[in-house]
């Protein structure tokens, strides 16, 4: 059965898929009350604005248990002097009053508490929030969850001058609120707006539906309903200290300036870009086997406005820690992770070029020169976005020369414009693949 008017004409739905989207709708639906009060309003908009979780989100599981979640422990939370507890308060009550069976059988099954607004807290609390069970709702890696996309638009909102203001104000939070019933780029939304009301001569918070996608989150705050969030990416260990003479490479800057690799609205994948930039390498693999996992790999994060307004992104993450003399060639390869579809990077050294290979069943250190090809295959229902072979000579040989897109790193819209000089004492690094949807800096640096 589908839930009437919104899903397009041929959105089919697994049982499974079915059922969150319902939970979806329900949680969408206490929001609409929640919002009501400025206190849970900021409580949510602070969670995200933290940055625990990558791609601005937060999880239903952390507003109803912030006692047990780590989100409310980072100085980013608490530097935004929200109240604690005022979602759970609201949402509980609202629970209590209203129709939403699915999240009701669900607290109640566990809780053994059908008094959500008197004794609410207390019953949830009864349900171990370590355990990552129930999925659709509490998991730490699947459940219900708040995606605020383009938040970054409106930060300067959320401050604590902003939320002493509204606080007193009779009107609430207008804010949109989306929840996840297909895999979409756009989606029916509930539009917060004011009402006046002839008959109790007052203003209420009333909602209409509108249609949502990019341009219109842009403009105007929303929150989607979905599921999942994954922690922010804790910064990488630094490699060890360099020997003299380490030729360290790096993926400098980068930019996605047209395509969105994935959907805005989706049960398991859907928001930011998760871009992995990989190093293909036979050196001193085993001879006579083909090499089918990636020497290097590191992972990316695009924002759904990072895109959209084509911003270049600081990376500075190793491509290469060291690319030696007898490494004669290596590619670099990039591609979009999905959790669904496959796609396979193909490729062999240049003609007349061998390598160093280690030699199986040999003493350590043995080694010898050869060919081989590669094959690696990886998840992904895009595109590959680069495929690119360099022998060492000629990445060092041209890393600093313009490589006919110039030098200057310019934002697509409502940016800025800056330069990559990081490591030179002067010049600038150039930028490589400009007629692409991925551009970026590669540089390197001597030890």
């Amino acid at each position: 059965m589908q839930l009437k008017n919104d899903f397009s004409q041929n959105t089919v739905l697994t049982q499974q898929e079915q059922r969150q989207a319902k939970i979806n709708k329900e949680v969408a639906s206490i929001l609409e009350v929640v919002y009501r009060d400025p206190a849970a309003f900021r409580e949510v908009n602070a969670t995200v604005f933290s940055g625990f979780y990558e791609d601005e989100r937060v999880l239903l599981k952390d507003l109803l248990f912030p006692e047990f979640s780590p989100v409310y422990l980072i100085d980013n939370f608490k530097n935004y002097k929200s109240p604690v507890g005022s979602f759970r308060r609201n949402f509980l009550e609202e629970l209590s009053k209203g129709q939403y069976p699915l999240l009701k059988e669900f607290i109640h099954s566990q809780a053994s508490n059908a008094n959500y607004s008197a004794r609410g807290a207390t019953a949830l609390t009864t349900i171990l929030p370590a355990v990552d069970t129930a999925s659709e709702i509490f998991s730490k890696s699947s459940g219900v969850s708040i995606y605020f996309p383009y938040s970054e638009n409106f930060g300067s909102n959320f401050t604590s001058a902003y939320f002493d203001s509204v606080n007193t104000s009779p009107f609430g939070n207008l804010v949109t609120i989306v929840s996840i019933v297909e895999n979409a780029d756009s989606a029916w939304g509930s539009e917060a707006y004011r009402r006046y009301v002839t008959a109790t001569g007052t203003n209420q918070v009333a909602y209409r539906k509108v249609r949502v996608d990019d341009a219109y989150a842009e403009l105007k705050p929303t929150h989607v309903v979905g599921t999942g969030a994954r922690p922010a990416n804790e910064p990488p260990i630094p490699p060890p200290a360099p020997l003299p003479q380490i030729k360290r490479v790096f993926i400098g800057w980068a930019r996605l300036k047209d395509k969105q690799y994935d959907k805005f609205f989706s049960w398991s994948n859907g928001g930011g870009s998760e871009v992995k930039f990989c190093r293909l390498s036979a050196y001193l693999q085993l001879t006579n086997q083909q090499v089918n996992t990636f020497a290097d790999q590191f992972e990316v994060h695009f924002k759904r406005r990072d895109i959209t307004r084509g911003i270049w992104k600081k990376i500075y993450s190793v491509w290469d820690a060291d690319w030696v003399v007898s490494n004669l060639e290596q590619v670099i390869a990039v591609y979009e992770e999905d959790t669904e579809g496959t796609k396979t990077f193909t490729a062999g050294l240049s003609a007349g070029l061998t390598t160093t290979l280690t030699v199986p069943g040999a003493t350590a250190g043995t080694t010898t020169t050869g060919t081989l090809g590669y094959s690696v295959t990886v998840k992904t229902q895009d595109e590959i976005m680069l495929q690119s072979k360099y022998t060492r000579v000629a990445y060092f040989g041209a890393a600093k020369a313009d490589l006919g897109c110039g030098f200057q790193m310019c934002d697509k819209r409502g940016g800025a414009c800056r330069y990559d000089n990081t490591f030179l004492t002067t010049g600038n690094w150039p930028i490589y693949n400009c007629g692409s949807n991925l551009s970026y800096t590669w540089t390197y640096n001597t030890y």
